[in-house]
């Protein structure tokens, strides 16, 4: 009952533009967390449990999971084309292929200011290029 309340009524609303606002300010980042915390005790059998543990039994993951695969799904969608969108400027493919990895590695933009450091796509590359190659050239 608690999964499915917190899911349909708490969740979204600290989700809501995660794509376009994703926190990176840690003190936000915990802050968000910290609500989800609270809303994982109002069971009454899961009270005195950790914080993992509760995620576990719940079947729910920590936001910033969901932030990170939400990155990653937009982000194959953009690149296998399924999703199509005027970029401003396109990411680069890695220029020196190693031995390591697939060949879908993307290179991050330098930034020198920290909204262009925490974009989506400086935000999702390294995440991205450490992903198998299995999970990359899959179709869907």
């Amino acid at each position: 009952m608690v999964r499915q309340l917190y899911t349909s009524l708490v969740r979204p609303h600290l989700e809501f533009a995660a794509p376009v606002w994703s926190p990176s300010n840690k003190n936000n980042i915990n802050d968000l967390e910290k609500i989800q915390r609270r809303a994982t005790k109002l069971a009454p059998e899961l009270k005195h449990r950790s914080y993992t543990e509760r995620l576990t039994k719940l079947g729910l993951t920590t936001l910033e999971t969901r932030r990170i695969r939400g990155d990653l799904i937009a982000f194959f969608k953009l690149t296998t084309g399924i999703d199509k969108i005027l970029w401003y400027k396109e990411p680069n493919k890695a220029s020196s292929q190693k031995l390591r990895g697939h060949p879908m590695k993307f290179e991050r933009e330098f930034a020198k200011t920290t909204p262009r450091h925490n974009f989506f796509t400086n935000r999702v590359i390294p995440h991205w290029n450490a992903l198998p190659e299995k999970v990359v050239s899959a179709m869907t």
